[in-house]
């Protein structure tokens, strides 16, 4: 039986908690850097930012 650590990426890194690492010992992750993020990080932030846009558009209906 092996007793490796699998690796965490730093605090303040922004793959730091992504559940899309792979658990190996050394850093891995399963999608391409594109830019200053990776693919799922700006998936991940265009899924928020549409359901702000909804939710605002929500409320402002709801004001009427």
């Amino acid at each position: 039986m092996s007793n490796t650590t699998v690796y965490q990426y730093p605090e303040g890194h922004p793959c730091r908690g992504c559940p899309f690492i792979l658990e190996l010992t050394k850093p891995s992750c399963m999608f391409p850097q594109t830019g200053d993020k990776c693919f799922m990080q700006k998936e991940l932030d265009r899924k928020k930012n549409k359901m702000r846009a909804m939710n605002l558009k929500t409320a402002i209906l709801n004001r009427r």
